[in-house]
């Protein structure tokens, strides 16, 4: 054969031995075998192309060669331990051992010169009735077509020129194609060499030979071998490259589908037909969902409606008239349809990088179905139509688990955006995220409240920031950014937010101390507001702050009704515990509390001085034990524990202790000196 210069070119692999017995090397443009049994043949051209395409099946189908190639009238023949391959224009197909046997009864010789199979001219005539395919190249074989091609420009003849054999079936049998291992677009077979033999027959490299076939051989061959193709799916079929394209040979007759069209299976995928939808095949990793699916895929996501779409990074999806099914080496093929599918589609091209491909089919929930995606879900039901959820707020619905369809159910919304976060409503309370509070659930009592108001709760409560908390009596609240709410089975639900929530939540025991909120805030005028607790209030304005008045304190302030905050103003600082009791300054006075005495006042002129005697006051004078006294012609006194204060407009305040304070207590109340002076 020439050797390097020869029909096989250059060897590029060394020998390899066969587990049967024997071995065989790869050249150039095709391989020799060799075993004890049938000694050395070359395999090449078509015959080639066809035999490697067969994988580890060769050796199991075919065996080795027995002879070299032959001519024959219309193509070229080679025989092997188990069969033969016949090839023509139209492709190599595997000839079975009958028509081998018939080949052998002819009578041979061994050629001592090799032969090379070639490829008729372009001008040479195709038959229908074989398997019809193109003289694509093996680039070309694998090239994709579009909707736009001559399968879809004769589907108005396909609908009375198919099908060509009767139809058995109706529907689609659930027979799956090889599983595609990288990507969805190409199912080639596994061969055992990395070098593929030349796929270009080459006429004038034939070389003489002394085989004397006869056209018996063709005659033998052709009925047998070959499954037809036909109409659109023929076209469809050739501009695949036929037998040498990505579906390889056709293993059935066209099927008739019950509504209308037909389909046909192939070696590695199928291709569908529809006056509708024009010709379409179905191969790789999306093949097998579709296959999979069963006499379903038909009612589920219909025919196809295209041909399947390379979205870069080992993505691929193929529409259908109900929906699509999308396949990656990470999430496998699954398909969407329905409002499912509907909602997906809507996100338009933006959907692979927000929601990513579908990692599951969808499951039923509740009264709905629910669809997982690589970032988030989809859910729907008849009642809230189909939503997303997906990112920080799926992250947090996920983590409840089970318990999320009872506390919060479906979604009824999709995600919106709120102050410096993102919102999303459910049939029983919302999730609210953003990078300050993560995901936190609002929901029931509590929810409802916050929900009333609106675009208003995010701007005046900001985000929530902590979950819910039940106390022991059932009562509930919940921290926001800038507030709290609180609900109790006999109060409702209150707000406790601006500065007296700010108040009540520097409070470490405020629940405790305060209890829960019985009243709105009210507004008091002048910038000031108070709010009512079930054990006290809040009081808070611009210039005092924000403090509680609580306890005995509390009552007595209280008990003065509207005059309380024009007799003393409000608190300027919290209580302060004395060893006898309670004491509290006010803007204009304090209020006193002990056991012995109840609440006393120290206000006007009297709670001035006691007031400018600072820290010392309380040491020195000690805590009332009466109210003031009026002494006439506006003189006031005042008894505290250590002694008194006497005041008047025209001696001013002050303080009488110790031993003159005793000396003037005994001379009276009153004495001809008047009212104390200093």
């Amino acid at each position: 054969m020439d050797g390097a210069d020869g029909e096989l070119g250059l060897a590029t692999a060394s020998e390899t031995p066969l587990t049967g017995g024997g071995v065989w090397q790869q050249f150039q443009h095709g391989r020799i075998y060799w075993s004890q049994a049938t000694g050395a043949h070359a395999i090449k051209g078509g015959i080639g192309d066809t035999y490697v395409a067969l994988g580890d099946a060769a050796l199991t189908k075919l065996g080795l060669p027995t002879y070299d190639e032959v001519k024959l009238p219309d193509g070229w023949y080679q025989q092997f331990q188990n069969a033969g391959i016949y090839w023509t224009n139209d492709g190599g197909k595997v000839v079975t051992s009958d028509v081998a046997a018939k080949y052998a009864a002819l009578g041979k010789t061994t050629s001592a010169t090799a032969t090379a199979s070639s490829a008729p001219s372009a001008t040479a005539s195709t038959s229908t009735a074989t398997t019809a395919t193109s003289a694509n190249s093996a680039a070309d074989a694998t090239t994709k077509t579009s909707s736009n091609s001559s399968a879809a420009n004769t589907a108005s003849a396909k609908s009375t020129a198919q099908p060509t054999t009767a139809a058995t079936s109706a529907s689609t049998p659930a027979t799956p194609t090889p599983a595609n291992s990288s990507s969805s677009s190409s199912a080639s077979p596994a061969t055992p060499s990395a070098a593929a033999p030349s796929t270009t027959q080459s006429p004038t490299a034939q070389a003489p030979t002394t085989q004397a076939p006869t056209s018996a051989i063709a005659d033998a061959v052709a009925p047998s071998a070959q499954i037809a193709t036909s109409g659109a799916i023929g076209d469809l079929y050739n501009q695949l490259g036929g037998a040498n394209g990505v579906l390889g040979a056709a293993t059935s007759s066209e099927t008739a589908l019950s509504g209308g069209g037909a389909w046909q299976q192939f070696a590695n995928g199928r291709i569908y037909w529809s006056q509708a939808t024009g010709a379409h095949a179905i191969k790789g990793g999306i093949g097998d969902v579709y296959f999979a699916m069963g006499d379903s895929a038909l009612t589920d996501i219909g025919l196809p409606t295209g041909d399947e779409r390379d979205l870069g990074n080992g993505m691929w999806v193929q529409q259908f008239q109900n929906g699509r099914i999308f396949w990656s080496g990470a999430t496998g093929g699954h398909a969407t349809n329905g409002d499912i599918a509907a909602a997906y589609a809507a996100l338009g091209d933006s959907a692979y990088s927000y929601l990513g491909l579908p990692t599951a089919d969808p499951v039923s929930v509740r009264s709905g179905v629910m669809q997982s995606f690589q970032s988030g879900r989809i859910f729907w039901s008849p009642t809230t139509g189909a939503h997303i959820v997906h990112g920080g707020i799926n992250d947090t619905y996920t983590s409840l688990g089970s318990s999320a369809f009872a506390d919060l159910g479906l979604p009824t919304s999709d995600e919106a955006a709120v102050a410096n976060g993102w919102a999303q409503q459910f049939e029983k309370g919302s999730i609210f995220w953003s990078y300050a509070t993560a995901g936190v659930v609002v929901h029931g009592n509590i929810g409802a409240i916050y929900a009333s108001l609106g675009t208003d709760g995010p701007a005046s409560l900001g985000l929530p920031s902590g979950q819910v908390t039940t106390l022991a009596d059932g009562s509930q609240y919940q921290q926001f950014q800038r507030g709290l709410i609180y609900w109790s089975q006999a109060s409702g639900a209150r707000i406790v937010h601006n500065g007296i929530g700010d108040t009540f939540a520097a409070m470490a025991s405020a629940p405790s101390a305060m209890g829960m909120p019985t009243g709105d805030e009210v507004d008091l005028g002048n910038g000031a507001w108070m709010q009512q607790f079930q054990n006290g209030r809040i009081y808070w304005s611009g210039a005092t702050g924000g403090h509680a008045i609580k306890g005995g304190i509390g009552d007595t302030f209280a008990a003065m009704g509207d005059s309380a905050y024009g007799l003393l103003g409000l608190p300027t600082g919290d209580e302060t515990v004395l060893s006898n009791g309670w004491f509290q300054q006010f803007q204009n006075g304090s209020i006193f509390w002990s056991y012995p005495t109840a609440g006393i006042l120290v206000k006007g002129g009297i709670g001035d001085t006691f007031a400018a005697l600072g820290e010392s006051a309380l040491s020195t004078l000690g805590a009332p034990v009466s109210g003031e006294l009026s002494l006439g012609n506006g003189a006031w006194m005042q008894q505290f524990q250590n002694g008194r204060i006497y005041w008047s407009g025209a001696t001013g305040g002050h303080a009488i202790k110790g031993g003159i304070g005793d000396t003037f207590a005994a001379m009276g109340l009153f004495t001809n000196e008047g009212v104390a002076r200093v």
